[in-house]
C-alpha cells in the first residue's frame, strides 16, 4: 500500500490531487487502449478462420492429408497464442486496475470523504490493501474473478470455431446438394431421353 505526503496548505492538496488524476488517467487510457486491442484481435481471428473454412466447403476444396495435418497443426498454434496473449492482457489490465483503486484511495482521502461513501468502492482488490508487495510484484493470481468472464467467453468461442474448421478440413462437414440443380438436371436428362423413345416407336 502506497503512503501519500501529508499537506497542510490547500494549494499543495490540489496539487498532490491533479497529480494523483494524472497517474489515473495514464492508466486508464492504457487500459482502455489494451481492450480494444484485445478484441480487435479475437474478432480478427475468428472472422480469418471462419472465411477460411467457408471457402473450404462453398468452393469444395479437398486438401490432401499432410495439408490436412499442417491445418490442425496451424489452428492449435493459433489458439494458443491467443491464449497466452490474452492471459498477458488480463495480468496487465489487472495492474492498472490495481493502481487506479489505490489511486482512487488517496484521492478520497485528500477529499476526507467518509468510510462508508460510494465514491470508495474498489474496482478489483475491494477491501485488500496488501495486493503489492515491497518488490512492487503482485500477491496473488495473475487474473481478477469478477473480470474472467472476457477471457472464458474469448478462448472458448475460439476453440470451437477451431474445433468446427478441423471437422470441415477432414471431412466432417461437407456442402449439400442443391435441390433446385438436381431438379433441373432431371429435366434434362428427360428431355435426352424423350426423342430416342419416340424414335423406337416409330421403327416398330
Amino acid at each position: 500500500m502506497c503512503h501519500a505526503p501529508t499537506y497542510v496548505s490547500s494549494e499543495d492538496r490540489k496539487q498532490l490531487s491533479e497529480e494523483l488524476r494524472f497517474i489515473y488517467d495514464k492508466h486508464l487510457s492504457l487500459f482502455n487502449v489494451r481492450r480494444e486491442h484485445e478484441w480487435k484481435v479475437f474478432f480478427g481471428m475468428i472472422t480469418l478462420i471462419g472465411l477460411s473454412s467457408a471457402a473450404l466447403i462453398n468452393f469444395n476444396i479437398k486438401l490432401v492429408s499432410i495439408q490436412q495435418y499442417f491445418w490442425t497443426i496451424g489452428l492449435a498454434i493459433l489458439f494458443f497464442v491467443h491464449l497466452f496473449y490474452q492471459k498477458g492482457i488480463q495480468r496487465r489490465n489487472r495492474v492498472d486496475r490495481i493502481v487506479m483503486d489505490e489511486v482512487n484511495r488517496h484521492l478520497c482521502a485528500l477529499m476526507k470523504l467518509s468510510d462508508d461513501c460510494a465514491i470508495r468502492i474498489s474496482v478489483d482488490t475491494g477491501l485488500r490493501r496488501e495486493t503489492v508487495t515491497h518488490e512492487k510484484i503482485i500477491r496473488g493470481p495473475w487474473y481478477s474473478p469478477r473480470y474472467l468472464w472476457a477471457f472464458i467467453l474469448q478462448n472458448v468461442t475460439l476453440f470451437i470455431i477451431c474445433f468446427f474448421s478441423c471437422v470441415i478440413v477432414w471431412g466432417g462437414i461437407t456442402k449439400g446438394k442443391d435441390p433446385d440443380k438436381n431438379s433441373a438436371s432431371s429435366e434434362v436428362s428427360g428431355e435426352h431421353y424423350a426423342p430416342t423413345s419416340v424414335a423406337a416407336n416409330k421403327s416398330n
